[in-house]
């Protein structure tokens, strides 16, 4: 297997990386990751991601033990190491590592994992993706915990309504999905939610793309709203600007990409291309 992992100071092949049955990770769900990928195997909004991952970190009283400057340095050690030649997933993870009495954090885990990437399938670009929408507002939104209880819950119903994402919604309001952000056009205006969700590292860049192109608001977007919109679309770090045609029973616009999406997806690809 050609995907390699960084683990409390050693790289070993990802099949041999373990963490302790006592881990707070593993006993309490106590742990927080990020995660990006490559284009032309070159690390994509790298610092973006590593400000995020140390937020988190703070917030959970998680000390890293590596600066930013030598997290970059293990994954491009990562990267050379690895056998694969076409672009990957970087996972960096830290946990509250192993604990005597199953609450008290001692020395964190910290563990960096290179992966296979999975994309949606072509169609879903051409044809649009379903969503369908659920009450639920994650615990402290705004850092990335590893905490997906409700999405993995859910997850069977998903499929069972042939849906590409659920769509959190909480008190009228709608937030994001349960792992990327999501957006809607209202004409030529841009609206995303911008309280109670996590702010993707992706969500960030398109947005930088469509200042200069649109007219962009951050605001609360209800529910009620929805018949009214002409386009959505969520995006994130394996999804880009994934069109959304449906939402529940409810049509979006036409029922199919709108032209304005399309045009942030080829903007996005374009900018990609140039790094």
């Amino acid at each position: 297997m050609p995907y390699y992992a960084f683990l409390n100071g050693k790289m070993l092949p990802i099949e041999k990386a373990f963490v302790h049955i006592s881990d707070l990770g593993l006993l309490r769900g106590y742990a927080v990751f990020d995660y990006l990928r490559t284009y032309n195997r070159k690390p994509f909004l790298l610092q973006q991601h590593l400000a995020r991952f140390e937020h988190s970190a703070r917030e959970l009283n998680l000390e890293l033990p590596c600066s930013g400057k030598q997290i970059e340095g293990i994954i491009s050690r990562l990267l050379s190491k690895s056998a694969i030649r076409t672009d990957c997933g970087i996972r960096l993870l830290l946990t509250g590592g192993r604990s005597a009495d199953g609450i008290t954090i001692s020395r964190p885990t910290f563990a960096i994992t290179t992966e296979k990437l999975i994309f949606p399938p072509e169609s879903a670009y051409r044809k649009g993706v379903k969503l369908i929408t659920r009450e639920f507002q994650r615990e402290s939104p705004y850092i990335k915990t590893t905490n997906y209880k409700n999405a993995i819950r859910l997850n069977p119903e998903k499929l069972r309504q042939k849906a590409h994402e659920i769509l959190y919604c909480f008190g009228g309001k709608i937030l994001e999905t349960t792992r990327n952000n999501f957006f809607v056009f209202k004409g030529d205006t841009l609206i995303t939610p911008g309280a109670n969700i996590l702010h993707g590292i992706t969500r960030s860049f398109v947005l930088s793309l469509a200042k200069g192109v649109f007219r962009v608001e951050e605001r609360d977007v209800l529910v009620s709203e929805l018949p009214g919109v002409s386009e959505a679309f969520i995006t994130g770090t394996t999804r880009k600007i994934l069109p959304v045609v449906k939402v529940n029973d409810q049509a979006i616009g036409e029922g199919k990409p709108g032209k304005n999406s399309l045009h942030l997806l080829k903007l996005f690809e374009e900018k990609v291309a140039e790094r």
